[in-house]
């Protein structure tokens, strides 16, 4: 079966410490939108900072008079399994070229990797099978796509993230078209902006949905993201 993505470490979007820094995808999702040519025109360059205060339902970032919410595209199942089975790592000499990576019971448990990976399987599955009315009838708040139908009805702009790297083989666009469609659909006639962000080869393609239709944004080097190049430094092998 041909494998049409890599998911990214765990580690980098699970909100851990590393090396006494915690793992923050939101920041380099900032860094993405500040590098994007696009943004910077929606913004009239004005850079976007993180909103730190959300006790009344803020978004996540802000410029002047833009405000947008980041999304996580992954199951909480997923995200429970997967952090579960991370071992225990020691940053104490990474300035002398190396880390102490030990297993611990959960990370040499077979089956959390297994229940983690049907998780992430099921969602991407049941994702693809299932129609806007389908999604909007699921009721039940156990169900493994509840989290990410609640996150597309929320009334403010989003960039929603696939935390996936594309092969340059692979048409990472047309794989959110056949997936995620039916979930993004759910935003259509909100009046809000939606963009997708996913990992392609060595860029960062941001994806404009409105109502049916899905526009190149923008493309940004993962370069441009030190924050992003830094967690992965430190958490690829984990």
């Amino acid at each position: 079966m041909e494998k049409y993505y890599n998911l990214l470490p765990i580690m980098m979007i699970s909100k851990k410490n590393v090396n006494g820094y915690k793992v923050n995808y939101e920041k380099y999702l900032i860094e993405l939108l500040n590098a994007s040519l696009n943004f910077m025109k929606l913004t009239k360059s004005e850079k976007f900072k993180e909103i730190t205060k959300q006790s009344n339902g803020e978004c996540d970032a802000e410029t002047g008079d833009y405000q947008i919410d980041f999304k996580l595209l992954v199951p909480t199942e997923f995200m429970q399994y997967k952090t579960m089975t991370l071992p225990n790592v020691d940053y104490k000499n990474i300035e002398h070229g190396f880390i102490c990576v030990n297993d611990n019971k959960n990370s040499i448990n077979e089956e959390l990797k297994i229940k983690a990976n049907n998780a992430y399987v099921n969602y991407i599955g049941n994702l693809r099978l299932k129609n806007k009315e389908e999604l909007l009838n699921i009721i039940d708040e156990e169900s493994i796509l509840k989290s990410s139908i609640n996150n597309m009805l929320v009334d403010k702009n989003i960039l929603a993230f696939i935390p996936c790297t594309f092969d340059d083989k692979i048409n990472g666009l047309s794989f959110v078209k056949r997936i995620f469609g039916a979930l993004l659909s759910i935003r259509d006639n909100l009046n809000k902006d939606t963009f997708i962000t996913f990992l392609q080869g060595d860029y960062f393609h941001i994806i404009q949905y409105n109502n049916g239709e899905y526009n190149l944004f923008d493309k940004v080097h993962k370069i441009m993201l030190p924050t992003f190049n830094d967690l992965y430094r430190l958490t690829y092998f984990v």
